[in-house]
């Protein structure tokens, strides 16, 4: 697990209200985001489980603060199930976690999906099936668009950011709150993601600065 990843998560985890498909319809437990009626399997579940019945009344949010051991299979399952499915460690910080946090609400189908269809978009005509695979064309795709200068990225990024808060409009119109919950989520990546290509132009720029100073002083 990486830095970008830690970003990731940290960005997923301090969201607050819960922002997922099917709002109005999740029902069971839940601990920082994992839900136990979409997710019984989880290996945390049993260890929460037994905190409850050792210590009586101990509630989610003091276990999430105090148990290293909760913590660490609580990353284990994000890296697993969304980072490693999305094969984010191959891409830019910037498209991984916009592409990790919209898998982490929408799933990694349709996270993929807003990416093909954002890269269709590119091209001006659907040259890819939608249909939240990564196969080979969208993989080549994708790395022809990130051969070429930060811009690009930039474009694609806000592009893909785009199509879900269309799509996110499109579930919840008739649901303020859902729809409000969306909109601040996206709008706070939006700023996250912007900020960190303003950093990177910002290092970029004195990385030049301090060659050309030492090119000149040599």
């Amino acid at each position: 697990m990486n830095k970008t990843f830690e970003q990731a998560l940290e960005f997923v985890l301090l969201r607050g209200d819960r922002c997922v498909d099917n709002i109005e319809n999740l029902p069971g437990e839940e601990f920082m985001g994992i839900n136990r009626f979409f997710h019984p399997e989880w290996i945390g579940w049993y260890v929460i489980d037994q905190r409850k019945d050792n210590i009586h009344g101990t509630s989610m949010l003091a276990l999430s603060e105090s148990d290293r051991a909760l913590q660490n299979l609580v990353r284990n399952f994000y890296y697993e199930k969304y980072w490693k499915a999305l094969y984010a460690d191959t891409m830019p910080e910037q498209l991984a976690i916009t592409m990790f946090d919209s898998a982490v609400v929408h799933g990694c189908n349709m996270a993929i999906r807003f990416m093909q269809e954002a890269m269709n978009n590119f091209i001006g005509w659907k040259k890819l099936e939608e249909d939240g695979i990564l196969r080979k064309n969208s993989r080549d795709m994708l790395s022809k668009i990130l051969e070429r200068d930060e811009n690009y990225l930039k474009m694609l990024v806000f592009e893909i950011l785009r199509i879900r808060a269309e799509y996110c409009d499109e579930i919840y119109c008739s649901n303020k709150h859902g729809r409000n919950c969306y909109r601040k989520r996206i709008s706070d990546l939006k700023t996250k993601i912007h900020n960190m290509f303003k950093k990177d132009f910002f290092l970029m720029n004195m990385e030049k600065r301090t060659a050309h100073h030492s090119g000149f002083q040599s």
